[in-house]
């Protein structure tokens, strides 16, 4: 773990540029500069704005690290099935093994590491990145992942003809991309120092000195009310998520088969487990465990995004004998390993809950929008 030498430097600089200290007032030249470049490419990508045939809804985050916007991509998503969309996904594919080729028109079928790749199941986390994986897991859509989101949208769209909704997990600030609703996603922290970075967390000003008017926008803070956030327009409000942890799973239950499940008993309330992270926030996820009543005794952080195929457990410094908790996105790299079956890992989901005001709001937004739909659009939350 001592090799992780980025991650304690970041959190330092997390920490910095939190707070108006000094960080805040030497870096604020540079924050200056950052604004200057931002505008221009932003401005240089809405001109090279292409259409797509679907409407776009783009669920991101102004602030570096991560809010928890991935949940609220599932939770959106599952909801719009029910309403009669048929949604693909598109992302970046952070961590993927992509790089961007020199043209949106190739061949049908190019080399996969220059393309627009299409997410499975059964795709390589180390190809597509993890959150992408796991999207398509929860939610069975497809997935399509390109650093140039536009490609990945045309690519899935060429693929999958019934689709007539897209949803981009991020690519807020990805200004090439056109939308018809954005998602902002905030959490506990708020807004921060307020300051751009790198004086600050801030991607971009908020609220925004130049909105993109052609796209509703709704704002969301995860979890709690701790910090004041603007909301983007002032006669729409600022929607609370809730999370909570459901019921432990083993690591490979959808793959081991009942026999399997039966011959390990589940950590329960009281017993002594340890923690596996690979996210933005790991103590977060071990104080929702100790709210739950579980003897947290390790927390083991990795990089966010992390392969985690280090030797087991001493790469981690874990005990075999206690049992591991870890979560659905960690889950979906440490299925891959080739011990995976022979782990004592379980895995705790996040469930999301967002108001019922929320859901109508986007029914609304998206009601107003002119698509092709191939099932008529309900409103399952009235």
């Amino acid at each position: 773990m001592g090799g992780n030498w980025h991650m304690r430097l970041a959190q330092v600089w997390l920490r910095w540029a939190s707070v108006n200290g000094l960080w805040a007032h030497v870096s604020a030249p540079l924050a200056a500069l950052y604004a200057v470049l931002a505008r221009r490419a932003h401005q240089h990508q809405r001109m090279a704005r292409q259409p797509l045939a679907v409407p776009v809804l783009v669920v991101g985050n102004v602030l570096v690290g991560g809010t928890g916007k991935t949940p609220i991509v599932a939770s959106v998503v599952q909801h719009l099935q029910r309403a009669g969309w048929q949604v693909g996904i598109i992302a970046r594919g952070y961590k993927a093994a992509i790089q961007p080729g020199p043209s949106a028109t190739r061949s049908p079928t190019p080399g996969p590491l220059t393309t627009p790749l299409l997410v499975t199941v059964d795709t390589p986390s180390a190809l597509c990145g993890d959150e992408p994986k796991l999207l398509a897991q929860l939610t069975g859509v497809p997935v399509c992942v390109h650093p140039k989101r536009v490609w990945a949208a045309q690519h899935l769209l060429a693929q999958h003809p019934q689709v007539n909704l897209l949803v981009s997990d991020d690519g807020l600030q990805h200004a090439a991309l056109p939308r018809d609703l954005e998602i902002v996603v905030f959490d506990e922290r708020g807004l921060g120092n307020g300051r751009l970075l790198p004086a600050g967390l801030l991607r971009e000003a908020w609220p925004r000195h130049n909105p993109d008017t052609s796209a509703a926008c709704l704002v969301v803070q995860n979890g709690v009310k701790q910090a004041h956030i603007a909301p983007a327009n002032h006669d729409q409000p600022v929607f609370t998520s809730h999370r909570s942890l459901g019921d432990l799973h083993p690591l490979m239950a959808e793959r081991s088969g009942r026999d399997a499940l039966l011959a390990r008993t589940a950590p329960q309330a009281g017993d002594c487990v340890q923690v596996l992270a690979g996210i933005a926030k790991p103590h977060a996820f071990a104080a929702m465990l100790r709210e739950q009543g579980f003897h947290v005794t390790t927390v083991a952080h990795v990089a966010d995004h992390d392969p985690l195929m280090g030797a087991w457990p001493s790469a981690y410094q874990l005990d075999a004998n206690t049992a591991t908790i870890c979560t659905a996105k960690d889950a979906v790299k440490l299925r891959e390993r080739p011990d995976a079956a022979s782990l004592n890992i379980w895995v705790a989901p996040l469930e999301l809950g967002l108001p019922d005001a929320f859901w109508q709001a986007l029914d609304k937004h998206l009601g107003a929008c002119h698509a092709s739909t191939t099932s008529p659009l309900s409103l399952p939350y009235g």
